[in-house]
């Protein structure tokens, strides 16, 4: 499985640490004002959903730019 980067800085490596988070999430909404599963996973699957688009379009725009970025294992000394 790919390196999913969070935006607190983490990043998902495994199918385990996947879980675990969609697990926390839920334990999240069910105790808060959630009556029930029919009503926190489609709230779920929408913020996958949007996870998953915004990552797609970060890696498109990425590869489409002119220039790619360089960094420092990829500069030279000029």
């Amino acid at each position: 499985m790919a390196k999913k980067k969070l935006a607190n800085g983490k990043a998902h490596t495994s199918q385990a640490s996947v879980n675990s988070a969609i697990k926390s999430i839920c334990d999240i909404m069910r105790r808060s004002n959630c009556s029930g599963a029919m009503q926190y996973v489609p709230e779920l699957t929408w913020i996958l959903f949007l996870r998953i688009l915004d990552e797609r379009e970060t890696n498109e725009a990425n590869e489409s730019s002119p220039v790619p970025a360089l960094n420092a294992a990829t500069a030279c000394d000029c």
